[in-house]
């Protein structure tokens, strides 16, 4: 996520960071989130994949490329899933 919100957020702040950061802990602990929210919270890490820096070539076996990849292919899952409705997570993920 920091990758994200420390480069690209100041040129396309289109996401609201505490809120972000609030509805992604709701994820980790394993609170209720909608669907097109669990989208855009892999679509924001796929793209923090390319962003961040990398100290290391590999993180548990997978390049940047490949985290990045993984990632996107889990968020459009849920964007199939909600048959691309048109919310504003929705909106936010297919511009990231």
């Amino acid at each position: 996520m920091e990758g994200y919100f420390e480069s690209l957020h100041y040129i396309h702040p289109i996401i609201d960071k505490s809120d972000f950061l609030l509805r992604a802990e709701n994820l980790w602990f394993g609170r209720p989130e909608k669907t097109t929210f669990k989208g855009l919270y892999l679509t924001l890490m796929s793209l923090g994949a390319l962003m961040r820096m990398w100290d290391e070539e590999k993180i548990e076996g997978l390049t940047r490329l490949e985290w990045c990849r993984k990632l996107f292919d889990e968020a459009q899952v849920y964007f199939h899933e909600t048959a691309m409705s048109f919310d504003l997570e929705t909106v936010q993920g297919f511009f990231l």
